[in-house]
């Protein structure tokens, strides 16, 4: 449906560098990043109101790059809703059939499905001065949907809804896709991309990074920026010391703690330790096969079923424990422990 062939542009300086990015019919892709990191301006790309410097936007097979917004069958659900304030809501979702060629009856069946679809039948005589925050949002989507779009874009449509407004909405969406319609959200949230996409892509800095949905949905980072941007603890830079040593270096606060050499290490790269997979006593667990380092608690942290203790052992390190060691240990911020963990769950990246 969409291919995006390396697309560039500039602005101030910051810039798209070649992105590259493909959409299948009828697919759910979301494009996650961090603010900045260039999603809105990919959007307004592809649909027309901003030119790329450079590449291709190919739709349906055919180059759009230089046609208006209008005579691209793709609609874009702004971030600012952008609704009429002077028309209700029906007039709302009619106006975006202006100025297609329906007869009246056609277009009065067209607003009424999609009122239907996104649950706002009973508000059409409403304006929107007295909408909420999610009616606004269905009346908008109901208003691209209404034109029958190939593609629908959506920039952050749930950041100014609250929580139950957004699982309904993503009943909605997940009923449109169901419709054939194929969808681009913008996000910076990590849960609600994989909740909803089929298909995520991550933007870091005008690049895209990762367009595979197992490096993403999965229990390893497979870079800096992945750790940092979906909230992994205990990633940290892996220096090589010596013949002996290796180098742990925190990135928050540049400490660093020096560990023996694994068999396995031979470079400088990252390394990633799990936090389930450390144990914390009050004595040293002597194995040959252990790393055993004196930390003292910081934080913590109840979850439903464990705690997540947030610990300074030289460097920066958290832990994931049972309740029941929790108890059993008597934690809490100030305590002196040991951390424990094997040469094994050093996942090198």
């Amino acid at each position: 449906m969409l291919d995006l062939n390396n697309i560039s542009y500039k602005i101030g300086n910051f810039s798209l560098k070649n992105v590259n990015l493909k959409i299948k019919n009828s697919e759910y892709h979301v494009l996650i990043g961090p603010s900045g990191s260039g999603k809105t301006l990919l959007l307004n790309i592809i649909a027309g109101f901003i030119k790329p410097s450079s590449g291709n936007v190919i739709f349906n097979n055919i180059d759009i790059t230089k046609l208006p917004p209008e005579k691209r069958n793709i609609s874009y659900l702004l971030q600012n809703l952008a609704l009429f304030p002077h028309l209700n809501v029906y007039q709302n979702v009619y106006y975006s059939l202006k100025f297609i060629k329906l007869s009246s009856k056609e277009k009065e069946n067209l607003v009424r499905k999609y009122m239907q679809i996104t649950n706002i039948e009973h508000l059409e005589k409403r304006y929107p001065l007295n909408l909420s925050g999610g009616e606004k949002q269905r009346v908008a989507l109901a208003r691209c949907l209404a034109k029958q779009p190939s593609l629908l874009l959506l920039d952050e449509p749930f950041s100014a809804i609250d929580t139950l407004l957004k699982t309904d909405l993503k009943s909605i969406l997940k009923k449109i896709k169901d419709t054939g319609v194929g969808i681009l959200h913008v996000t910076h949230d990590p849960a609600e991309a994989i909740n909803l996409a089929d298909k995520i892509s991550v933007i870091e800095n005008g690049n895209i990074v990762s367009s595979k949905f197992e490096e993403i949905n999965q229990d390893v980072p497979l870079s800096n920026f992945m750790a940092k941007f979906f909230g992994f603890k205990n990633f940290y830079q892996c220096k090589y010391n010596d013949e002996n040593t290796v180098e742990i270096v925190d990135s928050e606060n540049y400490n660093r703690i020096v560990i023996e050499k694994p068999t396995n290490f031979n470079h400088d790269c990252f390394v990633y330790i799990p936090p389930e997979n450390i144990i914390v006593s009050e004595t040293k667990l002597l194995s040959s096969a252990r790393y055993n380092l004196t930390a003292t608690v910081i934080s913590v942290t109840e979850d439903f079923d464990s705690v997540i203790l947030e610990c300074d052992a030289g460097i920066s390190i958290s832990a994931k424990i049972s309740k029941n060691s929790y108890i059993d240990l008597n934690i809490s911020p100030g305590k002196k422990v040991w951390m424990s963990f094997k040469v094994s769950n050093l996942n090198f990246i």
